[in-house]
C-alpha cells in the first residue's frame, strides 16, 4: 500500500523517530520495501524489505511495525517468508519483543549500537 499520514501516525508510535518516519516514507515510494496495513479495530502497520546477499541467501526485514495483534502479524510475516524461502530478520528495541520473538523461534544474531554524531 501507499505511505499515508496515518501509517506516518501509527510507527510514530513505536518510537519511530521524524528520520525514521523520512526514511520508511522514501523507502516506500522508491519501492525498496513494502508497507502493509491489517484488519483490526486499531490500525496496524508492517513495513518490510527484502534484502539479498552475494551468497543468494535472502533476509525479509521487518523494519518497523505497531499496531495491535503482534502474534498474529509476526505469524503473517514467517508463513510469507517460509512460502518464498526467506530468512527472517528484525532489529528490535523493546525487551518484551524480543521475549516474544524468542518464544517463537528467534534467535539473537547481532547487537547493534550508536553513538551519534557529536555525542561527548
Amino acid at each position: 500500500m501507499p505511505w499515508s499520514a496515518e501509517a506516518a501516525e501509527v510507527l510514530a508510535t513505536a518510537r519511530a523517530s521524524e528520520r525514521d518516519l523520512h526514511d520508511y516514507r522514501a523507502q516506500v515510494n522508491s519501492g525498496a520495501a513494502q508497507l502493509w496495513q491489517f484488519p483490526h479495530t486499531k490500525p496496524t502497520y508492517l513495513l518490510i524489505r527484502l534484502e539479498r546477499y552475494s551468497n543468494g541467501d535472502q533476509d525479509l526485514v521487518l523494519v518497523a511495525g505497531a499496531g495491535i495483534n503482534t502474534r498474529a502479524v509476526i505469524q503473517w510475516a514467517s508463513d510469507l517468508a517460509h512460502r518464498n524461502n526467506l530468512n527472517l530478520r528484525a532489529h528490535i528495541t523493546r525487551p518484551g519483543f524480543v521475549r516474544l520473538l524468542q518464544n517463537n523461534g528467534w534467535h539473537q544474531s547481532e547487537i547493534v549500537m550508536r553513538r551519534e554524531h557529536g555525542q561527548q
